[in-house]
Formats: structure tokens, sequence, C-alpha cells
């Protein structure tokens, strides 16, 4: 069955078609840009893999920036950048950008605090969602408004502590997504302050 499987899928990606050239994934560096051309030829074909919905799972390594903190950072944003450009575009081409969330997550944050040459590893941070359907352009959560040493949130060298729950996003989210059963998937929903659907997007 996965043999059959696998070849459904290289089937339906050999017949898949996208609407622009994905100019960011003709960079063979630009690792972040490949995957999400890929994930673009999956949604593209997903009428003939008879999926109504997915969610993908896409990486980009080299955040873990200890030393050369400026540069990296400049090659990486750079990369995720042009990538996520063109991905959207895609997608407003195949007329589904309204019908996509893109978010991001990193399993840790950094110091605000320089270790010299770059930062090290944190607590609390902060992430983003796309859609052409998100009710967009605002910060949610609590914005620290107090960074100082000896801040309440500051437990040392700038490692804040969290205080919204990844759950909180991946609430809506999955609500928006059609879940059913929500706590099948959050199961420690229950001990947070959550974000809705309604919450997330128009």
């Amino acid at each position: 069955q996965t043999i059959e499987r696998s070849d459904v899928l290289n089937d339906a990606l050999e017949n898949s078609e996208l609407q622009t050239s994905f100019p960011s994934a003709l960079d063979r560096t630009n690792y972040i840009a490949q995957q999400l051309r890929q994930v673009a030829r999956l949604i593209s074909s997903r009428e003939s893999l008879g999926h109504d919905r997915d969610v993908f799972y896409v990486r980009l390594h080299g955040f873990d920036a200890h030393t050369n903190l400026r540069s990296d950072l400049d090659t990486l944003m750079g990369y995720l950048n042009s990538a996520l450009r063109d991905f959207v575009q895609e997608m407003k081409d195949q007329s589904l950008w309204d019908q996509v969330t893109v978010l991001q997550a990193s399993e840790f944050a950094r110091t605000l605090t320089s270790n010299g040459e770059g930062t090290d590893h944190g607590w609390g941070g902060n992430y983003f969602m796309m859609s052409g359907s998100l009710n967009g352009r605002r910060i949610l959560g609590e914005y620290p408004d107090d960074i100082r040493d000896d801040a309440p949130l500051n437990i040392g060298r700038g490692r804040l502590i969290p205080t919204t729950a990844w759950d909180a996003v991946w609430n809506g989210v999955a609500e928006w997504l059609g879940v059913s059963n929500l706590d099948n998937i959050l199961p420690n929903r229950g001990n947070f302050d959550l974000f809705t659907e309604a919450d997330l997007y128009d």
C-alpha cells in the first residue's frame, strides 16, 4: 500500500503545474524556497490526490546563532522573505490564498542580550501567521512592557517567560481547519487562554 501510495504521489507531482516560475527556488542554497515550491506543487495536485485539506511541515535551519548573528540573520531572512513572497504569489495565482495559512514557529527563542558574538537559547519568543483570510496586521498576546534585567518576566540574560501558550495559536488554526475534537490534538488546551478562529480570521 505504501508503494502504491508513493506511485500515486509521484504521478501527481509529475503532472502538477505551477502558475509562477517560483524564482527563489532556483537558488540551490535556498532550501526553504525549494520546500515551499514542493508544497505548492502538492497543493496544485490536491484534486488528483483526493485531498480536501492538508498540513505541511517545512523547516529552515541556522537560527541557533551563537556567533555571526548579523550576517547569518541577513542571509536567512533573505531566504525566508523571497521564499514566502513566491509562495504567496503562487497561492494567489492558484486562487487559493484565502484557503491557506502559513504558521511559523521555533522550538526555542533567543536571549535579548548578546553573548559577545551572538545570542544564546531563550524561552519566550514570537511567531507569525500569514493567510489571505487572516485578520492580520495585529500583535496578539501580551507584549512585555519591561525587559530590564529585574523585570518580572526576565529570568536572566533576557530570557523571557512566555505569556501566550503555543496551544492558543493552534486552537484557532485547528478550528479554522475544521477539527471537531480539539482536545484530542491539544490535550493541554484547558490550561490556557486560547485564540479562537474568530480571533485569528476574518
